[in-house]
């Protein structure tokens, strides 16, 4: 039995008896759902070699990269019922009185080639319905309708057809033969152009609608009849499967998993996951309605098809989550244990966990409602709880104050050396709680601790503390005899301990007994009195500029490190390897809790994070970055689609268009973190910084040879890049050789002449004369250009962020606005803000936002790719971009690149903009601004961070 398998089992076991160990969470997995206008509602879903998902609809064939849905439809635009993938990579398609595949033409447009009319003379003109399954074998292609069996072999051309007015049911290629249910008759095998009846198969009459190969070689069926049976050597045995598992009639969906378990969906959004052995199960519901199909992936896990939305599910994997779904509500804080029970601290109150037989874990709230921080166990009976106030004491399920002060509890640790003590880390400093039986006695605050804000405390000896705070560094504290607080010392810069602009800081104390503080400036070691810098085998490499991490070991000795957002861990005497966890994790990473068995659970604000102790999982198969579409944008808008693979550079005449490259990585798994980076070689000779943009876009490229280059980033840090794709810019008739000699010939010429003309002296006097005064004069011009330019400058930039300024826009505007207007071309215009500035103002004051509006600038500009586009201050926190010749889709992109560049670039702000785009036309292009403004406002009253699009987007 698989190990994991075999640790969930003992897990699920244990928590079912005594309801001490939570059941891990629901599986990592993403959801997607297409921006095409098609109906919602989805019966099949299969991968390509490629990672390119493909979705049978109702409107036809979707298709999508990870980044861009398409659709391709059937000719008789019916809905596609099945798909599958050849051992040729070539797309399966299986509609309504039609069957066939997909083939893509030279530009990389996927269309559906229809098999169907070559059986249009053995049909007699008869409909078939629906293709229910397609079965890709070593000798063909079987598509199986209600009453018919369609045979393709795409070598030979090959086609047969088989009739069987009794329905036909499942169908397999299994161990080198393929099976098909003939209803009412029992399962035949094909020999030749004929059927031979499978001997003791012949009571299975009823409808099997679904095979399933097991790895004992045998088959596991489900039917109508709920049964679960097993077909192996000829013998069909009732199967075993999963105390309390579903009738096989409740689950509609199936496949087998990379690993060897057995996926199958129901009818009501929930998947079922069982081990090998079928012995174990995990079911989660992921859908509110019906699951039509389950594909696993190329690169590990499996695809599920719902009616809106299509899921990409991680499995097997190490990592699963709890969060609003399964009933944890409010914002969260720690995880602790009493009594036997885990509790979640949640600013909805305190969450109990609660174990149902063979389920996920739920949450359920007690009667303790509050923003509750922290639990410590005194007794079986009682428990100290830190409420947002006070410090609370619950005891047989009664709720009451320990005492009157405002506590304002946030951490609390038991003593190791004092048995009947449990510090308190408040917002004020260093408090204890002594339990001697016949009451609490509640320590005084310390004084002159106001606003420490302790968040993270160790206990190194029966009198020595070390305390880290939210916003001043770290503390010791040491005790006297009575164990009272005798005198605590503030460690910073001069103690060895660099604590950065935001004096957070967190202690954590190792097995071997060492004392780590992790600052915002990097990890230290406590060394006799002072602290010193520490790499933390390697940590130090990994951490991003500023990024504050928490430490914790494990009793096995693991190690793991997390911030806000990322989360690290190190086996022991191994290197740190970052989780991939940002698809489950909702929120930021708040604290951690570590069990005994080597699991481990992390608290976001949102979500309940479990690993179950094991290794992570490596894909079977990375995705790979593959260049979609190359196209022409001519100035009119229209695209012209060129050849993705050509076996020579393209050869492209130079004139007024755009060059764009659409291309994909397919990560399904990790799509946030997916990054490109791309250089036009002939053009720049550097990569541009890795951003989420999936488009470039060049115009007037200058005559010459180019050459594309792009790579991407996946949600592992594998990089992966495509062929180089060359063309060439050829000259126009002005810049061609011939051209040249002629003019070098009439310069020759010319200066001939004038040769003739500068014989005499007196002609020699004159043109010496005349050079003396064009020098003078030429000097005087340069001079008088240069204050020009420099007073142009002064009074067309803007001297915060060095970039246009209004009067500069204003100009630019009217200029552009006159050129579109003459040819009919387009203009758009991106009205930028940045969210909440003026909150941003206030908390951290006018430099930072000033320095905020300088440092948005780049991010900003990066993302324009021409010459033409003009980036402007408008006013205050508000920027405008003008894009000459940009269409609405392009504008979009861009505007959406923007808001991606600012919000991964750690500004601590986002920003909300509004597209307008219009053909030019005569009037004032103040209109085209003011729409582009009301957009604007349109994308901050939707939620900010995000573009919205003038509702006159394109007029006329």
């Amino acid at each position: 039995m698989d190990a994991r398998w075999l640790f969930a089992a003992i897990m699920g076991l244990s928590c079912v008896a005594t309801a001490a160990e939570p059941l891990v969470g629901t599986p990592p997995y993403v959801s997607y759902s297409t921006d095409l206008d098609v109906y919602p509602q989805n019966f099949a879903i299969t991968q390509d070699a490629q990672g390119i998902v493909y979705v049978g609809n109702t409107n036809g064939v979707l298709e999508f990269d990870g980044e861009r849905w398409a659709l391709t439809p059937l000719e008789n635009r019916e809905i596609v019922r099945s798909l599958a993938v050849d051992q040729d990579d070539r797309v399966l398609v299986g509609g309504y009185n039609a069957l066939g595949y997909l083939e893509r033409d030279a530009q990389g447009s996927a269309r559906f080639i229809d098999l169907t009319p070559r059986y249009r003379k053995t049909l007699g003109g008869r409909e078939f319905a629906d293709i229910w399954d397609i079965e890709p074998t070593p000798e063909g292609i079987y598509y199986r309708a209600l009453h018919d069996v369609f045979f393709w072999n795409p070598r030979n051309e090959e086609i047969l057809h088989w009739h069987h007015p009794g329905r036909f049911g499942g169908i397999i290629y299994h161990q080198g033969e393929l099976l098909l249910q003939f209803r009412g008759r029992g399962f035949k095998r094909r020999q030749g152009d004929a059927w031979a009846l499978v001997p003791g198969t012949e009571h299975l009459v009823d409808l099997i609608h679904g095979l399933l190969p097991l790895s004992d070689g045998g088959l596991l069926m489900l039917g109508l009849d709920g049964a679960w049976i097993s077909l192996k050597n000829g013998e069909v045995t009732p199967a075993s499967m999963p105390e309390g598992f579903p009738a096989s009639s409740n689950l509609h969906a199936t496949a087998v998993l990379t690993d060897g378990s057995l996926a199958l969906a129901s009818s009501d959004g929930v998947l079922y996951i069982v081990d090998p052995t079928r012995r174990f199960e995990r079911h989660f519901k992921i859908d509110p309605g019906f699951l039509s199909q389950i594909s696993p992936t190329r690169d590990g896990g499996l695809l599920v098809s719902g009616n809106q939305n299509i899921y990409r599910v991680t499995w097997p994997t190490s990592w699963s989550v709890l969060g609003a779904e399964h009933g944890a509500d409010g914002t969260l804080q720690r995880l602790r244990r009493w009594n036997g029970t885990y509790y979640l601290m949640s600013s909805a109150g305190i969450l109990k966990i609660i174990v149902d037989d063979g389920g996920i874990p739920r949450f359920e709230r007690p009667a303790w409602d509050d923003d509750f921080y922290d639990l410590a166990e005194l007794d079986e009976r009682s428990a100290l709880l830190a409420s947002s106030h006070k410090l609370m004491r619950v005891t047989n399920g009664v709720l009451s104050e320990v005492s009157a002060d405002l506590v304002y509890p946030r951490v609390f640790l038991r003593s190791r050396f004092r048995a009947e003590r449990v510090y308190i880390g408040t917002e004020n400093g260093l408090r204890f709680v002594d339990n001697h039986g016949a009451g609490l006695n509640l320590s005084e605050a310390q004084p002159d601790a106001t606003g420490l804000g302790i968040s993270s405390l160790i206990e190194t000896a029966a009198d020595e503390l070390w305390l880290g705070s939210d916003r001043h560094g770290v503390w010791r504290v040491t005790l006297d005899a009575h164990g009272d607080i005798a005198a605590s010392k503030h460690f910073g810069t001069a103690d060895g301990l660099e604590l950065g602009i935001v004096p957070t800081a967190f202690v954590t104390r190792t097995a071997d007994g060492a004392v780590i503080a992790s600052t915002r400036a990097g990890l230290f070691r406590l060394d006799g009195g002072r602290f010193i810098a520490d790499d933390f085998y390697g940590l130090t490499k990994l951490r991003a500029p500023e990024e504050f991490l928490r430490i914790a070991q494990a009793p096995s000795g693991d190690l793991w490190a997390y911030g806000v957002g990322r989360l690290f861990h190190r086996i022991k005497n191994e290197q740190w390897i970052e989780q991939a966890t940002r698809g489950i994790r909702r929120g930021a990473l708040e604290s951690h809790y570590l069990f005994d068995d080597g699991r481990a659970a992390f608290v976001a604000t949102q979500s309940l994070l479990f690993h179950d102790g094991g290794d992570a999982q490596v894909p079977a198969q990375s995705p790979h970055v593959q260049l979609r579409t190359v196209a022409l944008v001519h100035p009119n808008g229209h695209r012209e689609l060129l050849p993705l693979h050509p076996d020579e550079p393209l050869q492209l005449g130079y004139g007024e268009y755009g060059i764009n490259f659409q291309f994909a990585l397919p990560d399904l798994e990790q799509p946030r973190r997916r990054t490109y980076q791309g250089r036009l070689l002939g053009y720049e000779s550097e990569f541009s910084p890795w951003s989420t943009s999936r488009g470039y876009t060049y115009t007037r490229l200058s005559p010459g040879h180019y050459t594309l280059e792009v790579r991407a980033r996946d949600g592992l840090g594998q990089i992966t890049e495509i062929a180089p794709y060359a063309f060439i810019i050829t000259p126009p008739w002005y810049r061609t050789w011939w051209w040249y000699v002629l003019v070098a010939a009439l310069a020759t010429l010319a200066l001939w002449w004038s040769t003739r003309r500068l014989v005499t002296r007196r002609t020699r006097r004159l043109a010496d004369d005349k050079r003396r005064l064009e020098s003078t004069v030429a000097e005087r011009t340069r001079d008088l250009a240069e204050a020009n330019r420099q007073l142009d400058a002064m009074a067309h930039l803007d001297g915060l962020t060095g970039i246009a300024n209004r009067r500069r826009l204003d100009d630019y505007l009217r200029t552009v606005w006159r050129q579109a207007h003459e040819r009919q071309g387009k203009v758009a215009v991106l009205a930028i803000d940045v969210d909440h500035f003026k909150r941003y103002n206030d908390t951290h004051g006018h430099l930072a936002g000033d320095q905020l509006l300088k440092d948005l600038i780049p991010r900003l500009a990066h993302c324009l790719r021409t010459g033409e586009s003009l980036l402007a201050r408008y006013g205050g926190e508000e920027f405008l971009t003008v894009l000459p010749g940009v269409d609405t889709e392009s504008a979009v992109a861009i505007a959406q690149a923007m808001c991606k560049e600012v919000e991964h670039a750690a500004l601590g702000a986002t920003i909300s903009i509004g597209v307008a785009c219009w053909i030019a036309k005569a009037g004032d292009v103040t209109e085209l601004v003011k729409a582009a403004d009301l957009a604007l406002y349109k994308a901050k009253r939707a939620g900010r961070n995000r573009v919205a699009v003038s509702d006159t987007t394109e007029a006329t």
